[in-house]
């Protein structure tokens, strides 16, 4: 298949007919110019030029700059310098800038010029199969990334279940808390990408559970000092079991720090106020909320009027107070257990 279009710019009127005549003979589209002006007009309206010729001295034009213009504008055009023997060192800097070839107007053959440009198609028709090769090879990475982070975050699911059912009481407890932090950050008004965060490390945030002791994860009553101590450890367990593969920070932070307390008196670093991160200081409430409205070993679901205001009455010690307004205005019925999922 020969190229469509040629593009000749050539100051010389003789060169530019011969290099035309024998283009054309060939079967080519010949389109040819003594300016680069005129040609660049043409390049701008018609950019499917598969091959341009270019005359040595029109090379630096534009400040230098004609050459590098075309090669940024069109990488996969390619370019043959028409040169004189004089004009060897500034032939080899077109060479470097990224011309394909080069043939001497002295000792013109026309079959020198049909084989170069016989080279040149070989050699475009390569880098757009290697562009497309690429695009495709991309494609598939991006595929198959996101079906290695379906699996992975199947996987994660169900350990969330194992842990949910290892617990008894936890079951739900995940997806709920997402649900509520997915409420109050929308009521914020997050952009879509920080709520699917939220909702992604509401999802997560206990994962860490995993690694309690069953003596402790599974006891009928509450904790003492010790059985505590080492159950302030999930936060930080659940972010080592997610950072190998999730690596955005906010999910993170807002797992391992969901614990904090607005004085400062929570795990597991004791932050304080803003140094808590949003996310974590969303899933405090949504996390606590959820807790007293849900069945525990040691006592019965509290009913949500009074788990409100239980809320309410710890926002500035253990929660943001302006969460907790916005937690508080969310209507009652979002917050009915079979309206949280």
């Amino acid at each position: 298949m020969k190229l469509d279009i040629i593009l000749v710019i050539e100051q010389e009127k003789n060169i530019r007919e011969l290099i035309t005549a024998t283009l054309q003979e060939k079967g080519y589209i010949v389109t040819s110019f003594s300016t680069t002006e005129e040609a660049t007009k043409l390049l701008q309206e018609k950019p499917d030029i598969n091959l341009l010729l270019l005359d040595i001295s029109l090379a630096g034009e534009k400040g230098g700059n004609f050459l590098p213009w075309i090669g940024r504008k069109y990488p996969d055009l390619p370019i043959i310098i028409v040169t004189t023997a004089m004009e060897l060192s500034e032939t080899l800097k077109c060479m470097k800038e990224g011309a394909f070839a080069y043939i001497i107007k002295s000792s013109f053959h026309p079959e020198e010029l049909n084989i170069i440009v016989e080279k040149a198609r070989e050699f475009k028709s390569l880098k757009e199969q290697n562009r497309k090769l690429i695009k495709e090879l991309q494609a598939k990475s991006i595929e198959s990334a996101s079906k290695l982070k379906e699996i992975f975050l199947g996987s994660l699911n169900a350990l969330v279940k194992t842990m949910e059912i290892r617990d008894g009481y936890l079951v739900g407890h995940s997806r709920r808390v997402a649900s509520i932090s997915l409420k109050i950050s929308r009521k914020i008004g997050f952009a879509d990408n920080l709520r699917k965060k939220i909702l992604l490390g509401g999802n997560f945030h206990d994962i860490g559970r995993l690694g309690i002791r069953d003596d402790i994860a599974g006891k009928n009553g509450p904790l003492n000092e010790e059985e505590f101590g080492h159950l302030k450890k999930h936060p930080l367990i659940s972010v080592e079991i997610l950072s190998p593969v999730i690596r955005d920070s906010f999910i993170l932070k807002t797992i391992k720090h969901h614990h904090e307390r607005f004085d400062g008196k929570g795990y597991p670093l004791g932050l304080k106020g803003e140094e808590i991160p949003l996310g974590a200081r969303i899933m405090a409430v949504a996390d606590a909320y959820e807790a007293m409205t849900s069945h525990r070993p040691h006592r019965k679901a509290l009913p949500i009027k009074i788990a409100r205001g239980e809320i309410e009455k710890n926002a500035g010690t253990q929660f943001d107070p302006e969460i907790v307004k916005i937690f508080l205005s969310l209507p009652h019925a979002d917050l009915l257990p079979e309206n949280i999922s």
